[in-house]
């Protein structure tokens, strides 16, 4: 999507967690791949303070980046979807998000299900 729109420089904003996971390494890969110019900026913890936005901006500019991706919570989830080719269903509301795995064509849990729950479960909740 980024270079369909003419997106060529795009800042990852991710928290301390999801940057030490091997995850982050393999967005980047892809997308460098893909010819994109990547920075990962990952000073966020929590819910981001003033500090850390206006960190968050001095690392956009330095970068020149002219778009942003999140990465953590759910787009970390559709991450592991995308690399596993196997998606979940999602229900989120206020103070939770629940992840439901099934695979379909066997109307039940497969090996795959659990490698991906596996995967999720290593995402650090900060």
């Amino acid at each position: 999507h980024l270079k369909s729109n003419g997106l060529k420089q795009p800042l990852i904003v991710t928290d301390r967690g999801i940057a030490a996971l091997p995850m982050l390494k393999e967005f980047v890969t892809d997308l460098s791949g893909a010819g994109l110019k990547v920075e990962a900026f990952s000073g966020i913890w929590g819910n981001p303070v003033k500090s850390q936005v206006t960190e968050g901006v001095k690392a956009y500019r330095a970068h020149q980046a002219d778009s942003i991706v999140g990465l953590g919570g759910g787009a970390a989830l559709a991450h592991i979807a995308n690399i596993e080719d196997h998606h979940p269903d999602l229900e989120v509301g206020y103070n939770y998000c629940r992840v439901q795995y099934t695979t379909h064509a066997i109307k039940g849990l497969s090996e795959n299900d659990f490698i991906c729950a596996a995967k999720i479960d290593r995402i650090p909740i900060s």
